[in-house]
C-alpha cells in the first residue's frame, strides 16, 4: 500500500468514527428526552380538586396520587383545586387554584425549568441539590413567566404570575432567589438556563433574601425587594402549600363571586327565555284551536243550511 492509500484509508477511517460518534451522540440524548418524555420527571403526591395534564402529545389526563408527571406537559387546577408534585431531583412545585404550569424541563443533573402561565406556584428545592452543583453563581432551579426569569439558590419561595397586567410577584421564605425582566422583544420563553443564568448575574437582576419580595411589572427592572408583613411570613413557614395575600384572596373570591352571579344570571335569563317561550307557544296553540273550532262552526252552519233549503222550497 503505498503512503496516498495510506492517508486515504485513514481519512476514511476517522470521518466513519466521527461519524459514528455523532450518531451514538444524537441516540444518546433523543433517548434520554424520549424516556423523560415515557417515563416522567414528577410524581404526584397530593392533590385536591380538578387537576389536568395536557402532554406534549396534546394527550389530557385527569390527574390523581401517584401519578407521573411528563416533561413537557402543562398542568392546570381548577377553582378550589391544588396539586404537589416531588420532582425526580427532590424540589417540589405546589400549583395553586385557577392556575397553569408548564413542565419545561427536566434533564439529569441539570437545574430543573417550570413556566408559570398564570396563577400562582410554591416551590422548594432541596439543600443536598443545592450542595451538589458546587457554582454559587449557577441557579439550581428556574421558574419563567412571561416577563421575568428567576434562579433558585434558595430553598423555598413563591410566584404569582397575572396575564391580565403581565407582573410577576416573588416571595422569598427561606434562602434567596434572583429575578429580572427581559429585555424590550426578548421572549423569556425562548432563553435557556444558561442565558437565564447570565442575565441573573447581570446588574439589572434583583436578589430577592429570605423574608422579602419584590414584583416585576411588563419588562421593567423588577422593584427593590420589601419585607414581607410578619403575619403573612409566618403563615407561609406553616404552611408549605400556596399562601395568597390576603388581598389578593379577597380580589379572587370577589372573582369568583361575579363568575357565580354571572352564571346564575345567565339561568334565571334562560328560565325566562323558556316562560316565554312557553307563553308564545300557548298563545299559538290558543290561535289554532280557535281557528279549528271556526273551521267546525262553518262546517256546522254549512250542515244546517243544507238541512234547511229543501225545508224552504216544500213550503
Amino acid at each position: 500500500m503505498t503512503y496516498k492509500q495510506r492517508l486515504l484509508t485513514n481519512d476514511f477511517v476517522r470521518s466513519v468514527l466521527v461519524s459514528l460518534l455523532g450518531l451514538f451522540i444524537s441516540l444518546y440524548f433523543n433517548h434520554s428526552t424520549a424516556y423523560a418524555e415515557q417515563e416522567g420527571v414528577g410524581t404526584v403526591i397530593l392533590l385536591k380538586g380538578e387537576v389536568k395534564e395536557t402532554t406534549a402529545s396534546g394527550e389530557v389526563r385527569v390527574m390523581a396520587k401517584d401519578m407521573r408527571v411528563f416533561e413537557k406537559s402543562k398542568i392546570n387546577t381548577a377553582a378550589a383545586s391544588v396539586v404537589k408534585i416531588i420532582f425526580d431531583d427532590k424540589s417540589s412545585v405546589n400549583v395553586g387554584p385557577n392556575s397553569s404550569m408548564d413542565v419545561t424541563e427536566f434533564k439529569k443533573n441539570e437545574p430543573g425549568v417550570v413556566s408559570l402561565i398564570k396563577g400562582q406556584i410554591r416551590s422548594k428545592v432541596e439543600k443536598n441539590l443545592l450542595q451538589e452543583q458546587s457554582s454559587e453563581e449557577k441557579s439550581k432551579f428556574f421558574v419563567k413567566t412571561k416577563n421575568a426569569a428567576m434562579g433558585v439558590r434558595g430553598t423555598d419561595f413563591q410566584v404569582g404570575f397575572d396575564p391580565a397586567s403581565n407582573a410577576t410577584k416573588l416571595d422569598v421564605i427561606e434562602g434567596k432567589v434572583s429575578m429580572v425582566t427581559a429585555p424590550p422583544g426578548v421572549d423569556v420563553n425562548t432563553l435557556n438556563p444558561a442565558k437565564m443564568d447570565t442575565m441573573l448575574n447581570s446588574p439589572t437582576a434583583v436578589k430577592v433574601s429570605e423574608g422579602m419580595r419584590s414584583e416585576a411589572a411588563g419588562d421593567a427592572k423588577p422593584a427593590p425587594p420589601k419585607a414581607i408583613p410578619p403575619s403573612e411570613l409566618q403563615t407561609m413557614k406553616k404552611n408549605d402549600a400556596v399562601v395568597s395575600n390576603p388581598k389578593e384572596e379577597k380580589k379572587e373570591e370577589k372573582k369568583e363571586e361575579k363568575k357565580e352571579e354571572k352564571k346564575e344570571e345567565k339561568k334565571e335569563a334562560k328560565k325566562e327565555d323558556k316562560k316565554e317561550e312557553k307563553k308564545e307557544t300557548a298563545k299559538e296553540d290558543k290561535k289554532e284551536v280557535k281557528k279549528e273550532d271556526k273551521k267546525e262552526e262553518k262546517k256546522e252552519t254549512a250542515k244546517e243550511d243544507k238541512k234547511e233549503a229543501p225545508k224552504e222550497e216544500k213550503r
